[in-house]
């Protein structure tokens, strides 16, 4: 598969006003996709829950610093299409996984995340998308 250079999701819009509605603190944003640094991989997202933790997220109360633009999302599923993660990776590339988003990176509401391999869970046949 042709590795794609851009991506496009839901990234985060700083509000200041806690009463903002969360439609206004998101927005569909489209960027280029980084190069991978070792030990990460680009995954095709196929499923990306809305949690009440990405919900607190979004108006700046959970432990990690909002970051304005960065795409939102902590979980989801996914087929890793590209690897620069060594013997895992590698191994990883093709696989359906279950994924977290990698601090400092953007989450997983796009059409692709980059995560650190070790952050991915291959998922059975038997379980689907939605469930993984």
């Amino acid at each position: 598969m042709v590795t794609p250079n851009s991506n496009v999701g839901f990234s985060l819009h700083l509000i200041e006003s806690l009463d903002a509605p969360f439609s206004e603190r998101i927005q569909l944003t489209e960027k280029p996709i980084p190069a991978l640094k070792p030990g990460e991989v680009l995954v095709k997202m196929l499923a990306s829950p809305i949690k009440p933790s990405d919900l607190i997220y979004l108006i700046g109360k959970y432990g990690l610093p909002p970051v304005d633009g960065a795409y939102a999302g902590f979980e989801g599923c996914g087929l890793v299409v590209a690897a620069n993660a060594g013997l895992y990776g590698k191994w990883l590339t093709g696989k359906r996984v279950a994924v977290s988003a990698a601090p400092g990176r953007d989450g997983v509401w796009a059409k692709y995340a980059i995560t650190k391999a070790n952050y991915c869970l291959p998922v059975r046949k038997d379980i689907n998308d939605q469930q993984a």
